[in-house]
């Protein structure tokens, strides 16, 4: 079973390293599941149902939390109010 640490670890790893995950979360997934010896000759099939590779959402997460603990590894502007937009449109349809 994979740990969380596992992922957070991955995420930070690619926040630091290359900026432009940090703005983009399907380059993020890329990245991580690269890391996890993933490459693009897999079946999407046979990644999504590796129960040792973390989901799509674990990592969305993972970069979210790390983001807001570490500002300075932030989206750019633009990338930011696009994600707030995102977020309260979201609220929006939860609530109807």
């Amino acid at each position: 079973m994979l740990r969380i640490d596992t992922v957070k670890e991955a995420v930070m790893h690619q926040l630091m390293h290359n900026p432009a995950t940090r703005g983009s979360d399907r380059l993020m997934i890329l990245k991580v599941y690269a890391s996890f010896g993933v490459s693009g000759s897999d079946s999407i099939e046979s990644v999504l149902m590796d129960p040792d590779l973390p989901g799509f959402e674990t990592i969305r997460r993972a970069r979210q939390k790390l983001q807001a603990e570490f500002p300075e590894l932030k989206a750019d502007k633009a990338v930011e109010a696009m994600r707030a937009e995102l977020e309260t449109e979201y609220r929006d349809f939860a609530r109807s």
